[in-house]
């Protein structure tokens, strides 16, 4: 993971690692946990929260913060936070070399067994090919 990810990513990326997909990081003061939307107490909270799961399509990262007594919800694009766990590779127009294998046979014998229309077997083996 990157060093530079901020703690409440960590706490994320921690807790869908150990719980799973489809929840949230609360953060009260200096504490956070993940929390499952069934975990919070308050039920129009809790409703609120799983509807606004359900519309995101799992697009954010989403931490809710209690503040002065009162929960805040904060939505981050998962893309921009995998952005900083994810070195980016230098973009460049140059296709990329493929790997070479070997086949043990050289260029000629492949290119002479498929100019006569055959595998290169001797079919004598199989009568019926």
């Amino acid at each position: 993971m990157a060093d530079n990810l901020h703690g409440v990513f960590k706490g994320i990326l921690n807790g869908i690692h150990d719980r799973g997909e489809g929840g949230v990081l609360f953060v009260k003061g200096e504490e956070c946990a993940y929390r499952f939307t069934s975990e919070f107490t308050n039920a129009e909270f809790r409703c609120a929260l799983k509807d606004i799961l359900d519309k995101d399509e799992g697009l954010h990262f989403f931490v809710v913060e209690e503040r002065d007594k009162q929960l805040h919800v904060l939505a981050y694009p998962k893309t921009r936070v995998w952005s900083h766990c994810i070195p980016e590779t230098p973009k460049t127009n140059e296709p990329k070399q493929a790997d070479i294998v070997e086949l043990g046979a050289s260029d000629d014998a492949l290119n002479d067994s498929t100019r006569e229309g055959t595998s290169g077997k001797d079919d004598t083996e199989n009568p019926g090919v």
